[in-house]
């Protein structure tokens, strides 16, 4: 009997040494769990033209005429890509909510526009601009890249919206901002822009938003 105890223990002991070792292998291989989660991405085409992937997977970032733009890579999935900067820096909250009661962008010459309409166009398709309601629609939607907590302000309907239509006028990728600013020392206004894509996020904007929204809410195409 007590022979029998100990092989029981002796296994589970193994077993947990070998689940465990397995288990923080997984966790601290960074650049096998990046390349894997590239091997997902649903618009690699569209991705490939703001992210970049080291063959090893070593090193992840955004492209380099973008990084010099003060933008960085927040996260990718396989059907969104988040990228951020930091647009404003202040001594205190009320600050930067002044800072944003005054704000006014201009998508149109945002760099991250222009490689999407640059990239829509040579793939036969056409982008359209939206006022900012569609972009608050959107950020209702669908994820953001960042969570509400104490001493943190958010905006989500501030920018300009853009989305993608191929021939048949169906809608292939969207583009959302917001923004969020957050205390340490001073505060932070960060703009999160976020493109999504694939045929899944596509139907659930175009099932979740009002015909009449698309209408209204357009511009012009770019």
């Amino acid at each position: 009997m007590k022979k029998a105890l100990g092989w029981l223990l002796l296994s589970f002991a193994v077993y947990s040494s070998q689940s465990s070792a397995g288990f923080m292998g997984d966790l601290f291989d960074v650049s096998g769990n990046r390349l894997k989660k590239y091997e997902t991405v649903l618009d690699k085409e569209l991705v490939d033209v703001f992210y970049t992937l080291t063959p090893d997977g070593k090193t992840e970032g955004v492209a380099s005429d973008i990084g010099k733009e003060g933008f960085v890579l927040e996260a990718l999935s396989k059907s969104s890509l988040s990228i951020q900067r930091s647009m404003f820096r202040e001594s205190n909250m009320n600050y930067i909510v002044n800072d944003m009661n005054g704000y006014s962008y201009d998508s149109t010459s945002d760099i991250l526009t222009q490689k999407y309409v640059t990239f829509v166009k040579a793939r036969g398709n056409v982008v359209k601009l939206y006022k900012p309601k569609m972009g608050k629609i959107i950020n209702s939607l669908f994820a953001v890249p960042f969570q509400p907590m104490q001493k943190t302000a958010e905006w989500y309907d501030l920018d300009n919206a853009l989305i993608e239509y191929d021939k048949t006028g169906s809608p292939v990728s969207f583009m959302a901002r917001a923004h969020q600013a957050r205390t340490t020392f001073g505060v932070d206004d960060y703009q999160y822009t976020t493109i999504y894509f694939g045929k899944g996020n596509c139907r659930y904007l175009e099932n979740n938003t009002k015909n009449s929204d698309f209408q209204e809410y357009v511009i012009r195409d770019l």
